[in-house]
């Protein structure tokens, strides 16, 4: 079962994202409502932007039950994203996910 892989891809990602919220790179968000994120907080981030996009790939896929990951599929998703949000900025990161994946 890839469960075990899938959580310690996410407990990765949070570490990341603390350690990137000490650095105060990060717009000020704590504590942070993803259902509320928007995309300007993805181009705003900097440095921790792939960890944002990592955590917000294993969120949903968690959130579907999903145990593959496809890493190639999961990068193509995170280009897409970026320029969607890049065209909306004030649109909610967890809705653009979705709309991509």
């Amino acid at each position: 079962m890839r469960l075990p892989f899938i959580a310690a891809t996410l407990a990765a990602a949070a570490t990341a994202f603390g350690a990137a919220q000490a650095q105060n790179s990060l717009p000020d968000a704590s504590p942070l409502d993803i259902t509320q994120t928007t995309c300007r907080f993805l181009l705003r981030a900097g440095p921790e932007q792939e960890a944002i996009l990592i955590f917000h790939h294993g969120f949903l896929s968690g959130q579907r039950n999903e145990v593959i990951v496809d890493v190639d599929a999961f990068r193509a998703i995170s280009h897409e994203v970026v320029d969607a949000c890049i065209e909306d900025p004030d649109a909610k990161l967890v809705d653009v996910f979705e709309a991509h994946r």
